[in-house]
């Protein structure tokens, strides 16, 4: 039988390695990328690598973000990128947290990092071994 080869994909958190840490960023006015981000992103993309954006973000669980707002602030970074010719495969997030005051997000779940679920989730969607 043989061998499926995979795809090569380059897994990036948002906040600290794309954007400015900032605490809950709750406002897309408070993107700021990182010096060097975007231009490691348009490498990655030039050798064929899928990129994904993994993140948690807990600012949903305590009520501090709405998941309308955090897609504006995600489409905002995806502006930004692409205006440097950087582009994403796809971003996904973990709303979770145990601290949560949203009880539906206010739970340990795998997808929470350093859980592996939202790796594992865009793995499978993908075809990444």
């Amino acid at each position: 039988m043989a061998c499926k080869m995979s795809s090569p994909a380059l897994f990036l958190d948002r906040d600290g390695v794309i954007v400015e840490e900032k605490g809950y960023i709750v406002n897309f006015r408070d993107i700021k990328l990182i010096k060097g981000s975007a231009n490691l992103i348009k490498k990655a993309n030039k050798i064929g690598l899928k990129v994904f954006i993994v993140t948690n973000q807990s600012a949903i669980a305590r009520g501090l973000l709405k998941l309308s707002t955090y897609k504006k602030i995600s489409d905002h970074l995806e502006f930004l990128l692409k205006k440097k010719k950087a582009f994403v495969t796809k971003t996904c997030f973990s709303p979770f947290h145990i601290d949560g005051v949203v009880p539906k997000y206010s739970m340990h779940h795998p997808d929470r990092k350093p859980g592996s679920g939202m790796i594992l989730k865009i793995a499978n969607e993908f075809d990444l071994n």
